[in-house]
């Protein structure tokens, strides 16, 4: 009696196991249809640069045509320009923000803030720091020195460098640059390799 039963239990339970194993044999092969309409997480986010001036119809038409190609996502830059209406972080500038957002709901989108006008991000547009300088980003300056070796050097801590020496330790500050450079002002530069071998 009990080897009759095995037989038909061995057979449910392996049936079940290849029954839960299915799913996952899928999965690991190249799914077609999954990849001609991927989730939405799965699709790219576009980046809506706003260079001129921006009106709720812009916006409607804008968002809809970016939804009619399957584009789910966006991140709204506004790119650093006179002719960028309404002006960055102005109320008028909110109204936009308030009614792109309402619009990608309505359009079952999402949609990133890019919270500057420029790269690096992180300061307002200069606005933030006018009013509270001491919010001011802290970077550091590209400095080259030749120095001889087998005798002191003086670090000059002044004016824009960084460097000094506290308690026997060569410290780098980066509160010796105010503000950062933005990457608009970087056309001339170039990968730079640094090397030093010094005693303090």
């Amino acid at each position: 009696m009990h080897a009759v039963l095995r037989a038909p239990l061995a057979l449910a339970l392996t049936l079940a196991c290849v029954a839960a194993a299915a799913p996952a044999a899928a999965a690991d092969g190249f799914d077609a249809a999954r990849f001609a309409a991927p989730p939405s997480d799965s699709r790219p986010t576009i980046l809506w640069f706003w260079n001129g001036t921006v009106t709720p119809e812009i916006v409607d038409r804008q968002l809809a045509d970016m939804r009619a190609q399957g584009i789910d996502e966006v991140l709204v830059f506004p790119f650093d320009t006179t002719s960028l209406r309404p002006l960055f972080f102005s109320e008028g500038w909110f109204d936009i923000i308030e009614h792109t957002l309402r619009e990608a709901q309505r359009q079952g989108m999402h949609v990133w803030l890019f919270n500057d006008d420029f790269f690096p991000s992180g300061r307002g547009a200069g606005k933030v720091v006018a009013e509270r300088p001491d919010l001011r980003p802290d970077g550091i300056a590209r400095l080259t020195r030749t120095v001889d070796g087998g005798r002191p050097v003086d670090l000059d801590t002044g004016g824009d460098r960084g460097l000094q020496v506290q308690d026997g330790r060569l410290l780098v500050d980066a509160s010796g640059r105010e503000s950062v450079t933005l990457l608009r002002d970087g056309a001339g530069w170039a990968d730079y390799d640094v090397a030093a071998i010094f005693q303090v």
